[in-house]
């Protein structure tokens, strides 16, 4: 093979690789609703002051077992500031208030304070009000007991004190329970999490009407966080949803006071693959400084590659694969951001 044959295959390997984090950003829009014109009761719901924004925001990156720790213990956890950044931007926008968010955040986001908050909210959050729901942290599988599960397993998000002997855990039945509970107009539910794709398509699951879901797997696949940026798609929605940047994110042809969910999504999914980009991109980097070769490079990504995606499934029987997604039971736009 020649020189220029070789960087021609170098070439295509490196986008080939980087295709495998872009490619479902591009094709997944299929999966993406054409939504209904905006309603005047949507393009009014600021206007008329009787809708509130409540939220429970919950994440965890330093578990009461270490060695659950994202990443594993001793290595530095993911700081509460990168957990955070999506809270943040939502207090910018005037229609989301600090007394109506309930923050938790490592030690604070026990299985306890996650039900107790989604239980007070049920009290709260009227039919004319918007609930969302956030988790970032593990994921993982049990057995399904009630046989409303395809393949046999339930999901679950795994809290501060999470202990699978004692079943201190949230399934996805359990999340549908205190959700169904809350009487809103509609619900934002966001899960990144290993395995988080497996949160629907169950009789029992949280996929129901006036939902709007967001996930950041396959139902199959584990997730990757990153020590840049934490949880990609935390960060590409509180890019998305800053106030400050609605001049870019906010479609064309709206002219109206408020950003939707769905345009937020539609920035978001970007900038979340993105960030799966980088890592392969700094890994050829570091392989290319190593070896001063394109194709030697490229060879030892693919290596890499391998082995990671290996390694994974000995371990877990699922590979690395983050995806995020929407799945829309709300059907028109929703106001998010006010601007």
């Amino acid at each position: 093979m020649t020189n220029k044959n070789k960087s021609i295959f170098a070439l295509f390997s490196i986008f080939l690789f980087i295709s495998v984090c872009w490619v479902p950003a591009i094709t997944g829009h299929n999966d993406i609703p054409t939504y209904k014109s905006r309603s005047d009761q949507n393009t009014n719901i600021f206007k008329d002051n009787k809708t509130e924004y409540y939220a429970v925001i919950a994440a965890c990156s330093e578990y009461e077992n270490r060695r659950n720790n994202i990443p594993k213990f001793p290595f530095p956890s993911i700081s509460e500031k990168k957990l955070t950044l999506l809270y943040s931007s939502l207090l910018l926008s005037s229609n989301w208030k600090e007394e109506n968010i309930i923050l938790l955040i490592n030690e604070d986001a026990t299985y306890d304070n996650i039900t107790k908050a989604l239980d007070e909210m049920s009290t709260k959050v009227t039919e004319n009000d918007v609930f969302l729901f956030q988790w970032q942290g593990h994921g993982s599988e049990v057995p399904d007991n009630d046989n409303d599960e395809y393949d046999g397993t339930d999901e679950i998000i795994c809290p501060y004190d999470l202990n699978m002997n004692q079943s201190i855990y949230l399934t996805d039945d359990n999340l549908n329970y205190y959700f169904s509970n809350i009487n809103s107009k509609a619900q934002i539910i966001i899960v990144e999490s290993c395995l988080s794709g497996g949160l629907v398509n169950g009789q029992n699951d949280i996929d129901k009407e006036n939902r709007i879901i967001f996930l950041s797997t396959f139902e199959n696949t584990l997730g990757r966080a990153l020590y840049l940026t934490g949880f990609p798609l935390n960060f590409a929605l509180a890019v998305s949803s800053n106030q400050q940047l609605s001049n870019i994110i906010k479609d064309e042809n709206n002219t109206n006071n408020f950003i939707s969910i769905q345009e937020c999504f539609k920035t978001a999914e970007y900038l979340a693959y993105g960030q799966y980009s980088i890592f392969w991109i700094f890994l050829f980097i570091q392989c290319f400084s190593d070896t001063k070769s394109v194709s030697d490079a490229v060879i030892s990504m693919i290596y890499s590659f391998c082995l990671i995606e290996s390694v994974s499934f000995l371990i877990s029987g699922h590979i690395m694969l983050n995806h995020p997604q929407i799945i829309d039971n709300y059907g028109v736009e929703l106001p998010f951001i006010k601007i």
